[in-house]
């Protein structure tokens, strides 16, 4: 491993630990995982995968620099596959965690899982089952490339529908701005990154 390539690891690392530190100083109370422990580690989850799968995205964009930092498009894009499949597993027990934290209340457990009145939780909703499609075509059935590409740009909207799910709710990162910060600026490298993947790679990116 060149010491690029140990550099951009560590990068990585250190943003997914800064999100950590940023949501721990955003409580305003002791945390108690003993009475609130489902909760806060699907608060958690949420914002590592919106990190994680905005990273995703712009490996996915193939830039030259990522390239040349790994040594290659196949590392870039094993490096694009772990962390969207980590995520998307992050993500998805966001509202598992919250639904089975609500228990045995069924009615409060399914507005996590099921589309209700609250437009802003529709949206987290829309984007974990967009996603959950698009991985289930991307990983589980064999489909021809073109077809194929279409379920991966889903991942897009479902990212774009997540982060405006995690700026309409009352959060974490609505009280505490140094992580609304932190967790905007991931959001717009993201949704950047996916619009130049979309729209502007077959005019901006190597034709070959």
């Amino acid at each position: 491993m060149s010491l690029k390539t140990f550099l951009l690891y560590f990068l990585i690392f250190l943003i997914l630990g800064i999100t950590c530190v940023l949501w721990f100083f955003s409580k305003t109370e002791p945390i108690s995982l003993s009475t609130a422990g489902l909760q806060l580690t699907s608060q958690l989850l949420a914002l590592i995968g919106l990190v994680c799968i905005s990273l995703t995205l712009v490996l996915s964009t193939k830039m030259n620099f990522i390239e040349k930092i790994l040594h290659g498009l196949d590392k870039a894009f094993y490096l694009h596959r772990i962390l969207g499949s980590l995520g998307f597993l992050f993500i998805l027990h966001h509202p598992l965690l919250l639904a089975i934290q609500a228990l045995p209340h069924t009615q409060s457990a399914m507005m996590y899982l099921i589309p209700g009145k609250m437009l802003s939780y529709n949206l987290g909703i829309f984007s974990i089952y967009i996603m959950l499609f698009s991985f289930i075509f991307i990983v589980f059935i064999k489909l021809p490339y073109h077809i194929w590409k279409l379920t991966h740009q889903l991942l897009g909207l479902a990212f774009l529908l997540g982060s405006i799910h995690a700026l309409l709710i009352t959060s974490d990162m609505s009280t505490f701005l140094p992580l609304r910060i932190w967790m905007g600026i991931f959001i717009s490298i993201g949704i950047f990154s996916s619009f130049y993947s979309i729209f502007l790679y077959r005019y901006l990116g190597e034709q070959y």
